[in-house]
């Protein structure tokens, strides 16, 4: 929690909500832990597929949180992992096509998270 802290604070989060921060993940570690550890069981997997380039640091790091989670959890369906412009920041989860859509004005918000060498 403290190495990402400067987030909440770049984004303006009251220091009332990210003490909360911790607590919550601690409540979704309980709550989602066993379905984590039943998708981790089938692992390695190819159940995301990565779609988009490799040349902005969005692109980078989507395509490297794939390979990650590819590695950790195998998925009972396909999920598209996507990049694309959107002209403006935000993420989208589209259902009906199993996509998650991950958009470049949101690379603002990522630039404190390291890439691998």
């Amino acid at each position: 929690m403290d190495a990402r802290a400067h987030i909440g604070e770049d984004q303006g989060v009251p220091d009332d909500s990210m003490n909360w921060c911790e607590i919550e993940f601690e409540a979704a570690e309980n709550s989602w832990g066993a379905v984590f550890e039943e998708l981790a069981e089938n692992a390695p997997a190819q159940s995301i597929v990565y779609e988009g380039g490799t040349e902005t640091l969005s692109e980078k790091m989507i395509m490297e949180e794939v390979v990650a989670l590819n590695e950790d959890f195998a998925f009972p369906n396909t999920l598209t992992a996507a990049v694309e412009e959107c002209s403006k920041p935000n993420a989208i989860y589209i259902p009906n096509e199993l996509r998650v859509l991950m958009c470049t004005e949101h690379a603002q918000w990522l630039r404190y998270l390291p890439l691998s060498q």
